[in-house]
């Protein structure tokens, strides 16, 4: 299980140091075990429980007060080979990613290098002005 606190860039962070943020964004990414366990603390107004369990598609489901839904992606690196899928749940403070085989944490330090290396560029075009 992780957490993230999105500020500027994506920030991991402890559970109990994002749980209460003033108005910042928070991502958690765990597994549907992880998931039934933290659900009650995240306290998240769900109807309906995402499952990672036969995901055929790419959808999303309002719940009251909050979005839930899976995500079947393509694998770039093996278009004819096993789809990366994961389910969500989401409100106005924090989106879950619940997922078994840590591809939305690989994800996430995708985007997290970018936005690092973004900054050294910017910092390295300021120091040759």
């Amino acid at each position: 299980m992780q957490y993230y606190l999105i500020q500027d860039t994506i920030i991991p962070c402890a559970p109990e140091d994002c749980s209460g943020t003033d108005g910042g964004m928070i991502i958690a990414v765990m597994n549907s075990e992880e998931w039934k366990s933290e659900r009650e603390r995240l306290g998240m107004r769900i109807e309906f429980d995402p499952t990672t369990r036969d995901i055929h598609s790419t959808k999303v489901e309002t719940n009251f007060g909050s979005l839930t839904g899976t995500f079947k992606i393509l694998n770039r690196d093996s278009l004819l080979g096993r789809e990366h899928k994961f389910a969500f749940a989401m409100d106005e403070r924090r989106i879950v990613f619940i997922n078994e085989h840590n591809v939305v944490r690989k994800m996430i330090d995708v985007e997290r290098n970018k936005a690092r290396n973004a900054r050294i560029d910017t910092w390295c075009i300021q120091q040759t002005k």
